[in-house]
């Protein structure tokens, strides 16, 4: 069980998270270099294209998927989306929870924060592995690994984002870094962020089913 901190912690800036961020590639924002990689034992970080491949996801031992890139393209935002019916992960047997972000810096992507850390929790304790997709696997899909870690495993934001920038780069935009330091901030004063939906908690991989007609209760 990890030791969580509690308390007044150091002011930290969005400047200071994107030098961390940056500096293993030498002060330049660098892309990852492979389409996913385990950031933490159980987690991987993906783009949507690994999401797609059922094969892949089996050989990995993936139980659980967490698409952060949930909706459909519009006028406004084009090509920020993986919409992906349940079915498809139903059908192997796999869980799916879905928030709905776009890769903007007026995102409130906090407010998924608990639902997310939630969902990855109970996927590891039950002896689980998560896969954490967006569309390039580098800010959406971050920043809701490094709310986990925070969350669930007691990190500071410099530690987290430290431990999944070592696996992976990642460059979680502006809102979501401040939003991550405002985490940081509720985290150090004694609250936890809000699950909205007990159902996050206790779910679990649904049977294979040869049928795509059902539809997750859960996840519409």
């Amino acid at each position: 069980m990890p030791v969580s901190w509690r308390g007044p912690r150091p002011a930290v800036t969005v400047q200071q998270l994107r030098e961390l961020l940056v500096a293993p590639s030498r002060g330049a924002m660098a892309f990852p270099s492979e389409p996913y990689d385990e950031v933490y034992p159980g987690i991987v970080i993906s783009d949507a294209a690994t999401a797609f491949t059922l094969t892949l996801l089996r050989s990995l031992g993936v139980t659980h998927v967490l698409n952060a890139a949930h909706g459909i393209d519009n006028a406004t935002y084009s090509g920020c989306y993986v919409n992906m019916h349940p079915c498809f992960y139903r059908s192997a047997g796999l869980a799916l929870m879905r928030v709905p972000a776009e890769d903007a810096e007026e995102c409130n992507i906090g407010v998924h924060f608990g639902d997310a850390a939630e969902f990855i929790d109970d996927a590891l304790r039950h002896g689980g592995k998560v896969l954490v997709h967006c569309v390039q696997g580098m800010s959406r899909s971050a920043a809701l690994v490094v709310a986990y870690l925070m969350i669930k495993q007691g990190m500071a934001v410099t530690k987290a984002l430290s431990t999944v920038r070592a696996k992976r780069a990642i460059f979680p935009n502006y809102g979501f870094l401040m939003q991550l330091i405002r985490l940081d901030e509720q985290l150090a004063s004694g609250s936890c962020p809000p699950v909205s939906t007990s159902e996050v908690k206790g779910r679990r991989p649904a049977p294979p089913t040869n049928s795509g007609a059902h539809r997750s209760s859960r996840y519409p």
